[in-house]
C-alpha cells in the first residue's frame, strides 16, 4: 500500500484543522490546546494534527495540519516526499490574508503539488476565490477554490483538485507540459 502524506498548512485561525476532521476517515488527532494563544484564548493547535484518507487498498492519504504560528514556518522546507499541499486561507480576516501572502511564497516555487483554498466563505465580508487569487498572487494555473471547512462544504474538492494537480505534476501531458 502507498502511503501518501498530505499538509494543509496556513495562517493562524484559518481552520485548517476543520478541514481535516472533514476529510479523515478516522477520529481527528488534534493538537488544540485551551488558552495557549493570546488571539484566541479558546483553543489553539501547538503541534500536527492528523488525520487519514483511504483511496482504495492501493493507496492511503496520512493529513498533517500544521498551526498557524511564525513557528512553523519552515515546515515547508520538510516536505520533499510529500503528496501535496493545501494551503488554507481565511477569506474574511483581511490581515489574515496579508499574512497567507507572506507564507503562500515559500510554497508556490516549490516543486510540489499545490491547492489554495479561500475558506470562511460563509461570513458576509469573505473575499471572493479570485481576489484571493490577486492578493496571494497565486499563478492563474494553480487553483483557488472556496471553502466552508465547518461545513465541510468544498473540502473534499480541494482533495479532489490536489490529486488533479498531482498527475498534471508529475504526469504532464503535452498540453500541460510546456506550462510546468
Amino acid at each position: 500500500m502507498n502511503c501518501l502524506k498530505v499538509l494543509l498548512y496556513g495562517v493562524f485561525s484559518a481552520r485548517k484543522t476543520a478541514c481535516i476532521k472533514n476529510l479523515s476517515e478516522i477520529p481527528l488527532v488534534s493538537t488544540q490546546r485551551e488558552g495557549i494563544a493570546s488571539q484566541n484564548p479558546e483553543f489553539c493547535p501547538v503541534a500536527l494534527d492528523f488525520g487519514r484518507l483511504t483511496f482504495d487498498t492501493q493507496a492511503v492519504l496520512y493529513l498533517f495540519g500544521t498551526p498557524g504560528s511564525r513557528m512553523f514556518d519552515l515546515t515547508w522546507s520538510i516536505v520533499d516526499d510529500f503528496f501535496g499541499v493545501i494551503f488554507v486561507v481565511d477569506s474574511s480576516y483581511p490581515y489574515g490574508i496579508q499574512e497567507a501572502r507572506y507564507k503562500v511564497r515559500n510554497w508556490i516555487f516549490q516543486d510540489i503539488p499545490l491547492v489554495v483554498v479561500a475558506n470562511k466563505q460563509d461570513k458576509l465580508n469573505a473575499w471572493h476565490p479570485d481576489m484571493i487569487r490577486v492578493a496571494l498572487s497565486v499563478p492563474p494555473d494553480m487553483p483557488v477554490l472556496p471553502c466552508v471547512a465547518t461545513t465541510g462544504e468544498g473540502v473534499a474538492e480541494a482533495m479532489i483538485n490536489l490529486c488533479e494537480e498531482y498527475l498534471k505534476h508529475h504526469f504532464p501531458t503535452e498540453k500541460t507540459r510546456h506550462s510546468v
